[in-house]
């Protein structure tokens, strides 16, 4: 799915150096050193249930086409924390506006774009800011 992938790379932009780790036979590599020392796994993990992201038609012309397009884009997500789930499932959908003209259409469709992926650095935001309240 490519809004996961996009969600995803921007929470791995926003903690940097590559930290988002997905596959489990790699989060267990993470669990254990050269050491003595009990494996661990890592402090928290962030489990993205769920993305999705469209648009909706906002206004209409007199002749029915439309003017306005609202870009969505949701993302329901949890995290756990040493085998608990301490933020239960949350969703965070956010919105944006744009105008809408058939002549400028690979112009427009490039701003949908732009505007998709701020969305997805905005979700990134907040869920890492979330992590750091914990």
């Amino acid at each position: 799915m490519v809004s996961l992938s996009r969600a995803l790379s921007e929470i791995d932009r926003a903690l940097g150096d590559g930290r988002v780790v997905t596959d489990p036979e790699v989060l267990d590599t993470y669990s254990r050193d050269e050491s003595e020392a009990k494996p661990v796994r890592p402090d928290a993990v962030v489990r993205v249930r769920s993305d999705r992201t469209g648009r909706r038609v906002l206004s209409v012309s007199a002749r029915n086409t439309p003017e306005e397009f609202e870009v969505f884009y949701v993302v329901d997500y949890s995290i756990d924390r040493g085998g608990q789930e301490v933020v239960p499932s949350q969703v965070l959908e956010l919105t944006r506006s744009f105008s809408f003209d058939e002549a400028d259409l690979l112009a427009k469709d490039r701003e949908e774009d732009i505007l998709r992926e701020a969305m997805a650095r905005d979700i990134a935001g907040l869920i890492v800011r979330r992590l750091g309240s914990l």
